[in-house]
């Protein structure tokens, strides 16, 4: 890739939100909701398919996207679609899987302004075989708790395990940047 991010914020963001809580406390209800979906519907592939190693390993369920509202996917999870209904600040919600032996190649995201945040659903194993660097730091998911960190920042993501490894992906706008959000959204959007 030819952007790397040189800002100074921290990779990893060790901090907890009222809305990172919310989700926790979910977490069964959020799990039962992608189990019955995933009975009748599947997910798709990330549009972007230079990024990972193998065609078709890296796949999503977009609920939100950029502070575009998916509503006919949001009809399939009431509990998740109302957790994220509730906090204006959390501009994309996806359900994020990456199939056995997947890479997701080092890349930086679109903008600092915000923190991306992984919340495990299914972990099928940690490091060093599943789990997830930024910058030179490598941490694991668990499931029910969450990873964050600067999109900005590189990073890249394992699953050299026999299973699938499935996150909820979230988007979070740093509230040092909300009042230029459609600024950010629209950069971001054209950039894609």
């Amino acid at each position: 890739f030819s952007f790397v991010y040189k800002g100074d914020e921290p990779g990893f963001i060790d901090e907890e939100f009222e809305w990172s809580n919310d989700f926790q406390i979910h977490f069964g209800q959020i799990k039962a909701e992608l189990d019955v979906y995933m009975k009748a519907m599947n997910p798709e592939s990330y549009f972007n398919q230079s990024m990972v190693n193998e065609q078709n390993s890296w796949k999503t369920i977009s609920l939100k996207r950029w502070d575009i509202e998916f509503s006919k996917k949001q009809k399939h999870f009431p509990v998740t679609a109302g957790i994220l209904r509730k906090y204006p600040s959390l501009i994309s919600l996806s359900f994020n899987y990456l199939e056995p032996n997947g890479r997701i190649k080092h890349h930086c995201g679109d903008t600092n302004a915000i923190y991306r945040c992984h919340f495990g659903l299914e972990i099928p194993s940690g490091l060093p075989e599943t789990g997830f660097r930024v910058r030179n730091e490598w941490r694991e998911w668990h499931e029910g708790n969450w990873l964050i960190f600067m999109d900005a920042c590189e990073h890249e993501a394992i699953n050299l395990s026999k299973n699938r490894r499935i996150i909820l992906v979230i988007d979070y706008l740093r509230p040092e940047f909300f009042e230029r959000i459609s600024k950010i959204i629209s950069t971001v959007m054209t950039s894609l």
